[in-house]
């Protein structure tokens, strides 16, 4: 079984500085990626980008493949 993970950060549109990390998950490659709750809100894009090092550094080291996107 294959597992890939990649976090997709978008800004809130109610024009605050706040950001939304969200943790999609592919498995075995045969269907798009998925997201199930997974993430954090954060207060700037530079918490939202330390965020997603941190989560896609764990998923390397569980030995998951990962997408930078």
């Amino acid at each position: 079984m294959t597992v890939t993970r990649k976090v997709k950060l978008t800004r809130f549109r109610d024009g605050s500085t706040c950001w939304n990390a969200q943790i999609w998950t592919q498995v075995n490659e045969k269907d798009g990626f998925y997201y199930c709750g997974e993430g954090r809100f954060c207060k700037s894009r530079e918490e939202a980008e330390a965020y997603k090092i941190k989560v896609l550094e764990s998923a390397l080291k569980r030995g998951e493949k990962v997408d930078w996107e």
